[in-house]
């Protein structure tokens, strides 16, 4: 974080000197302008919708960020302080959603000054000098993909007609650094459709547990064939431990011999409510009724347990109908301890869908704005986020999203 904190102390009107190496030229102030805006955004504790922060333009930042010569160290020097950027952002400790999403747009250039960067061998040092939206550069293979990404997206931007094919506001969900990975789990939890899948992505977020706060936004509710069979269930856990995790509830889960215990810090946990969920019956998601249970809080370090009676003549359709009980019981007992934060019955999880909708924070954009974005924004770099979308959308979603990537 050395070359942040150096950014952010600058003073307006001194040069900005980011590390040992380089100071910026006058002709990158405004980036590293722009940049300080979002880090003051990101530690501020004062309010965020003040005009400071909001009028802050990517489009501006994008022009300027094609301006930039093609030399080495002053695209490492910028590119090292979207990093950090990018790092205070993750690490802000009050989301404002609408203007952290609008920020996180800074992602897409540091993708591909990342890719350039990367491929900078290939670049003859005769034209060092030239900027990144000289037409010379696309002669270079290497790096011609990355240029006519980030001129494409100027060009939408800097024409207020064709804004309306692109909406900008990307939930910043979608960069999460478990994202490729946790398409990839989902993505053989469609193609196998059973417990041992479902096993191995709910290790993957136990082991991970910032994937409990993205995983609501990319599960598959709208798919039919895991509804059923071995997978009957599983929609509800994904969205209950999600939530779970969102409203700092402690819990519990032990699948596959294996026990994990979701436990926050004194001063934000609410352990009022402590659910515990085994899921050890063969070939199916049904709790262990006979283990699993939820220790509640009542007054002066006592606790009731809430358990689930069961008997040796209880058929499977029995333990099913006892599972969806506790599993509503945890719901409605955590929306009364905590009714400015809903959890969803399981009624409405029913009818949860995963749609372009969810990444996106206006509600006013339209289905070929929504695509041209995750296109533009995940090609490359989130790929398997990409293919997973390829196939779990619903047919509208992803075939106009197939049609889009063949244009």
């Amino acid at each position: 974080m050395e070359t942040t904190k150096k950014i952010i102390k600058a003073l307006p009107d001194q040069q900005f000197k980011v590390d040992q190496e380089l100071d910026f030229n006058e002709e990158f102030k405004e980036i590293v302008a722009y940049l300080i805006q979002i880090q003051k955004y990101c530690i501020s504790e004062e309010d965020k919708d003040n005009k400071e922060f909001s009028n802050i333009l990517f489009d501006d930042l994008l022009i300027k960020c094609l301006e930039v010569p093609i030399n080495r160290v002053e695209l490492r020097s910028l590119y090292n302080n979207l990093c950090d950027t990018i790092l205070l952002l993750d690490n802000m400790q009050i989301n404002d959603d609408i203007l952290k999403n609008k920020y996180y747009q800074i992602h897409f250039i540091k993708n591909n000054y990342e890719n350039i960067l990367n491929n900078f061998e290939s670049i003859n040092e005769f034209i060092g000098q030239i900027t990144l939206k000289d037409d010379k550069l696309l002669n270079n293979n290497e790096i011609k993909m990355y240029l006519l990404r980030m001129r494409f997206l100027n060009e939408i931007l800097k024409n207020k007609e064709n804004k309306s094919i692109y909406e900008p506001d990307l939930n910043y969900n979608l960069f999460n650094c478990y994202s490729n990975d946790l398409s990839q789990k989902l993505l053989d939890l469609m193609k196998y459709k059973n417990k041992s899948s479902f096993e191995d992505l709910v290790i993957f977020m136990c082991e991970n547990p910032d994937v409990f706060k993205i995983i609501h936004y990319y599960y598959p509710y709208n798919n039919n064939s895991l509804k059923r069979g071995q997978l009957k269930l599983a929609d509800y856990y994904i969205y209950i431990w999600s939530h779970l995790y969102l409203k700092k509830y402690n819990f519990s889960i032990r699948i596959k011999e294996n026990k994990y215990d979701i436990v926050f810090t004194n001063e934000n946990q609410r352990d009022n409510i402590t659910p515990y969920f085994v899921l050890n019956e063969k070939d199916s998601l049904l709790l262990s009724l006979k283990y699993s249970y939820v220790k509640k809080n009542v007054k002066g370090n006592k606790y009731l347990y809430k358990y689930i009676d069961i008997s040796e003549d209880n058929t499977k359709e029995d333990i099913e109908k006892k599972t969806l009980q506790i599993l509503q019981w945890v719901i409605s007992n955590c929306n009364k301890l905590y009714s400015e934060s809903q959890i969803k019955t399981l009624e409405e999880i029913d009818k949860l869908n995963l749609e372009s909708y969810n990444f996106f924070t206006s509600i006013a954009s339209t289905l070929i704005d929504r695509i041209w974005s995750l296109i533009i924004n995940l090609t490359d770099k989130y790929s398997d986020v990409l293919n997973y979308f390829l196939e779990s959308f619903c047919f509208l979603e992803k075939d106009t999203m197939k049609l889009f990537m063949i244009l």
